[in-house]
C-alpha cells in the first residue's frame, strides 16, 4: 500500500511538470508569434536617444534611462549600451552619430567631466539635437550656456513630474522626425 501511494504521488508530479512544462511551451511560442513592437524599428535602425552624463549622476541616468523605455524611446548610455571589451572611444562617437536626439544631464559634476563635453561638442557638431535636462544647477556655466545656447533648457529640479513629460514629449517629437525622414 505504501508503494502504492508513492507511486501515485510521483505518478501526480510527473503529470503536473508535464503539464507546466506545455504550458510554458504554449507561452513561448505565443510570445514568438506576438509581432514586434514598432520601437524595435528604431532598434535595428540605430534610432536611440544618447544619454550624457557625469559617472556622479549613474542613478539619475538610469532613472531617465528607465523612464524613456516606458514610453517605448530607445536609448543609449554607457556602460549599459556598450559591449563588454569594446572600446569607448570608437563605440560613444559612433552611437552618437547615429542617434536621432541626445539628453545630456546638467549637473556640476557634468559640467567638470570632459567626457561629457566632447559628448555635447560631437553631438552639436553632427547636427543632434540636444536637450539640457538641468538636474542640480539652476543655469549652466559659461561653457555649457556658450555651447547650448540656442537650446531648450528642461529644468528637472523644479517639477520632475513636468521635466519627464516635456523631456518624453520632445523626444517623441524628434522621434516621429527622425522616422519621416528614415
Amino acid at each position: 500500500r505504501r508503494a502504492n501511494l508513492h507511486i501515485n504521488l510521483i505518478e501526480t508530479k510527473e503529470k503536473m511538470l508535464l503539464e507546466r512544462i506545455a504550458d510554458l511551451e504554449a507561452q513561448l511560442a505565443a510570445l514568438s508569434n506576438a509581432a514586434v513592437p514598432a520601437q524595435d524599428d528604431d532598434l535595428v535602425n540605430g534610432k536611440k536617444v544618447f544619454i550624457s552624463y557625469s559617472s556622479k549622476n549613474y542613478p539619475i541616468a538610469n532613472a531617465v534611462r528607465e523612464l524613456l523605455a516606458q514610453h517605448k524611446i530607445p536609448s543609449f548610455m554607457a556602460p549599459e549600451s556598450i559591449p563588454a571589451g569594446s572600446n569607448y572611444t570608437r563605440e560613444i562617437p559612433e552611437a552618437i552619430g547615429e542617434c536621432f536626439a541626445m539628453v545630456v544631464l546638467l549637473s556640476q559634476s557634468a559640467q567638470e567631466s570632459k567626457w561629457v563635453s566632447k559628448e555635447v561638442d560631437m553631438a552639436l557638431e553632427d547636427n543632434v539635437p540636444v536637450i539640457p535636462f538641468l538636474v542640480d544647477i539652476d543655469k549652466p556655466n559659461r561653457q555649457f550656456r556658450f555651447m547650448l545656447g540656442q537650446c531648450q533648457f528642461i529644468h528637472s529640479q523644479v517639477d520632475a513630474g513636468k521635466a519627464n513629460r516635456e523631456l518624453v514629449a520632445r523626444l517623441k517629437h524628434l522621434q516621429a522626425a527622425a522616422r519621416s525622414v528614415a
